[in-house]
């Protein structure tokens, strides 16, 4: 619906009002966005820049914003972030390309496809585990880098069918450089100094040329041996090439769309799965009883690694990713004046839905920043409002593949527990990095010990 003329002029003069935010937002983007819903409502108004924002912390309009009609929203300008690594893959793309991307991509995620990677993530959880079992009692263990290597590995393998192991060491190493460049951070200063100004230099993506190079030269590298040994049906890129739509691609958009396709895959499956491994593992270390009661419930399987998540795990999953959601910042461009519920959005205002606020607030959940995985549990759980629980997105562009990182976390996290008790080296404060995903600034270390 169209906003009125009148309605248009006076929101034009409020945010006229408004402070530049760019300063407290890029010292902490994810506590800045929920401190503004906290202080104003659900529909949080702020600037950076001469660019208007508002963030919702209501799940209906969140909803309603991330699956509006392509005429009132689009990914527009907040997806340049992921677009640096990205590109055109189906986390970025709007409109028709979006569609026929879904409409290729989805049905590879259905359930039975997912249940034929089982073996590839149960021989990754196993050597891993393994490997940890073998190292000297009291060693430091970086479970985020193991829990981002083991998701990326299932992707580079059980998805996209990358065999030489430099090509994938080149492409893991690539994406993880990207993500600690706090993208975040660096985008929105890049556009208050700009790239020829001092200030800025250190912000352009320019700058940044070196990784981007190699990862478009690693990931061209993938797709152009995909493409020379043809479609196979057997597989997940083979069944994407032998769709009718990439059929129809020109040739030279075939090979960038398989370049995107895998930046996408494995910079998604990394992210998804290995940041929520960190953080289930990092709340159930600060949190005994919680760890107790979920190793309680595993079920011995004779050394090998179970498929099957039980409640309370599962809740302490839910209830991380409450707390951590993987991505954190989503959101579309009003294109033209638009109205959402009792909001109006005027054109081109950068709408913030983000999952991190959503998850904290009061109004939806009681004492929201305590670590409480009961509330995700049979019958506790009917209590949750709806909608207000998003941590892979929500409705028709919601994460494709949930199943998969649900399956791999239940598999890692529960193999851990079943053989060590978990600990930190230190419990200090952790600082979030201002980057497209949710993980800590500081490296956080573990301690395994092997259970009796």
């Amino acid at each position: 619906m169209s906003v009125t003329a009148p309605a248009r002029h006076a929101a034009a003069a409020a945010r006229m009002e408004l402070p530049d935010s760019l300063q407290p937002f890029c010292q902490a983007p994810q506590q800045f966005l929920l401190e503004r819903v906290l202080a104003n409502g659900p529909a949080a108004r702020f600037r950076m820049n001469d660019e208007q924002f508002v963030v919702l912390g209501d799940p209906a309009s969140v909803h309603a914003v991330l699956n509006g009609d392509p005429a009132d929203f689009e990914k527009g300008a907040l997806s340049d972030i992921p677009r640096m690594t990205l590109r055109e893959g189906l986390v970025t793309v709007d409109g028709d390309g979006w569609s026929d991307q879904h409409a290729m991509l989805a049905p590879l995620f259905a359930r039975r496809r997912m249940k034929q990677l089982e073996p590839v993530v149960a021989e990754a959880v196993l050597r891993l585990v393994e490997a940890w079992s073998r190292l000297p009692a009291g060693e430091p263990v970086d479970v985020l880098s193991a829990a981002r290597r083991l998701a990326f590995d299932v992707v580079a393998k059980g998805l996209l069918g990358i065999a030489d192991a430099t090509l994938a060491d080149g492409l893991f190493d690539a994406l993880v450089a990207a993500d600690r460049m706090e993208s975040v951070r660096l985008v929105y200063l890049a556009k208050r100094f700009g790239a020829g100004s001092r200030a800025g230099a250190g912000f352009d993506r320019s700058t940044h040329t070196e990784t981007f190079e190699r990862l478009d030269r690693l990931a061209f590298a993938v797709a152009d041996a995909r493409l020379g040994r043809g479609a196979q049906h057997d597989d997940f890129v083979g069944a994407v090439m032998a769709h009718e739509t990439f059929q129809a691609f020109a040739p030279e958009r075939k090979r960038h769309f398989l370049r995107d396709l895998v930046a996408t895959m494995l910079s998604a499956g990394y992210v998804t799965t290995g940041e929520s491994v960190f953080w289930s593992l990092y709340l159930l270390a600060r949190h005994p009883a919680a760890q107790r009661r979920a190793r309680e419930e595993l079920v011995a399987h004779d050394g090998a690694v179970a498929m099957e998540t039980p409640p309370f795990l599962a809740a302490a999953f839910s209830e991380s990713q409450r707390l951590y959601p993987p991505v954190w910042f989503l959101g579309r461009v009003a294109r033209r004046d638009v109205r959402v519920g009792d909001l109006d959005i005027p054109a081109g205002t950068r709408v913030v839905c983000s999952p991190y606020v959503l998850h904290r607030l009061p109004a939806l959940w009681p004492d929201p920043a305590a670590y409480r995985p009961e509330r995700f549990l049979p019958g506790d759980a009917a209590a949750i409002v709806p909608r207000s629980h998003i941590p892979f997105g929500t409705g028709m562009r919601a994460c494709l593949g949930r199943g998969l990182a649900l399956m791999e976390m239940g598999a890692l996290v529960g193999a851990t527990l079943a053989r060590f008790d978990v600990s930190l080296v230190s419990d200090g404060p952790l600082s979030l990095a201002a980057a497209y995903s949710l993980h800590p600034r500081e490296q956080v270390l573990f301690r395994l010990q092997a259970l009796a």
